[in-house]
């Protein structure tokens, strides 16, 4: 079923009633590594970089859910679904349908008010509360004549620090913006936002599904740059002065938020994660490398923080005394080579490269060479004599690497040296 629009309204009341009898599996799809108590399901935010979980909560009887800590509230499961994935009301009452397998989650304009009366009956005899609805839309990006100075405010203070999102050609998307408390820190985004009756105004609040890389304007400027990743805007201009042959860009929402994120300027990349020293930041970083890969990255690889630093150190904090910033970097290999597309006739298997006629079923496969893998694109530091770079194990089992000049492939293959790729 597609999440489009349709010409039929959507039975959000009803989509929400089945989604509510099957909640406890929803939110743990949903909103994993949560716990229960009593009839709360708790857990982290994933729309802020939330530290822990104790805000977030939802009714797993009612539906009912509040972060106490923003404000933010909704009485179903729709109006949750549509809070976590930033997307309007009926999309999330279509996707929620689609996921519980509903076959009619859509109702005709002139369907029966009276089973609409009955409705609304049991759900007040439930305690159930009418869906609720956000009337601000994220504008983005921000039209020049709208723009005006951020002015949002946490607890009546300003943040401290804030980092303004562009896209590629640089128009505002919208800013982080961080706050630092007694306990710790607050990070959130602000959106430039439309209310339904015409108003505008800076809101803390995300942009929809899939959200915006931090640096979008920077990797456009530099399109044959290799990438660092690294955790929060914050840590962007630190990682751009210790490696400015590499773009840094971040990600908004924290660990949490990676799967919300838009990736796919990534693509062709090498791209390289930097995680912070922690648990959390190590899995983070695992899955934005198997992101940018899906996104069509052409490497990506996570930087081995070593567990003699200090906890949750990041690029933003002192070096440690004696540490190799460089080596370390180097050291990030890339994890999942991207898989080459090979021409007519070729393909890799265990025994190696091996070519096959595509014209002629009966004749025998040839093995052009050893098994070798694709790592990446090279080029020379004047971003000329590109190649590709190869990977492969010789015969007592040592890892080689061989940046193969792209002319080569224009030959018959004398050229290439002997014991390289295990040509024969």
């Amino acid at each position: 079923m597609s999440v489009g629009a349709s010409s039929h309204r959507v039975d959000i009341k009803a989509v929400s009633a089945a989604a509510l009898r099957s909640l406890p599996d929803l939110l743990a799809d949903w909103l994993p590594g949560g716990r229960r108590e009593g009839r709360e399901y708790v857990v982290q935010n994933p729309t802020r970089a939330d530290g822990r979980p104790g805000s977030f909560t939802i009714n797993t009887t009612s539906g009912r859910w509040s972060d106490f800590a923003t404000g933010d509230k909704g009485g179903d499961p729709v109006a949750l679904f549509a809070y976590l994935n930033g997307t309007a009301q009926v999309d999330a009452a279509r996707a929620v349908a689609d996921r519980l397998g509903l076959s009619r989650p859509e109702q005709a304009a002139n369907d029966d008010p009276l089973a609409r009366m009955k409705t609304r009956a049991e759900r007040k005899a439930n305690g159930q509360a009418e869906p609720e609805r956000d009337p601000w839309t994220p504008v983005a990006p921000i039209p020049e004549a709208e723009f005006v100075p951020l002015n949002v405010r946490l607890g009546g203070r300003e943040p401290g620090k804030t980092w303004l999102f562009a896209d590629a050609t640089g128009q505002p998307l919208g800013f982080e913006c961080r706050w630092v408390k007694a306990d710790g820190k607050d990070i959130r985004f602000a959106c430039w936002c439309r209310h339904d009756d015409g108003r505008t105004e800076w809101r803390l609040k995300h942009l929809p599904s899939p959200r915006p890389i931090f640096g979008l304007d920077r990797l456009a400027r530099a399109p044959l740059a290799p990438v660092l990743v690294v955790e929060g805007a914050k840590k962007v201009e630190p990682a751009t002065r210790l490696f400015p042959d590499h773009i840094a860009v971040a990600w908004p929402g924290g660990a949490e938020g990676v799967k919300h994120v838009d990736w796919s300027p990534l693509a062709g990349r090498a791209v390289v994660v930097w995680p912070d020293n922690d648990d959390v930041g190590r899995k983070a970083a695992a899955g934005i490398a198997e992101a940018a890969l899906k996104a069509g990255a052409d490497s990506a690889a996570v930087v081995p923080v070593p567990s003699d630093f200090p906890p949750k150190w990041d690029l933003a904090d002192v070096v440690p005394d004696g540490a190799d910033l460089a080596a370390l970097l180097d050291a990030a290999r890339p994890a999942k080579p991207k898989a080459p597309s090979w021409p007519a006739g070729f393909r890799m298997t265990d025994r190696g490269l091996v070519w096959s006629d595509p014209s002629d079923d009966e004749r025998p496969e040839v093995v052009v060479s050893g098994r070798f893998d694709v790592l990446a694109e090279s080029r020379d530091d004047r971003g000329q004599s590109w190649g590709v770079l190869l990977r492969w194990s010789d015969p007592d089992g040592r890892s080689r690497e061989w940046a193969m000049p792209r002319s080569i492939l224009a030959t018959d293959g004398a050229d290439v040296p002997r014991g390289r790729t295990g040509a024969r």
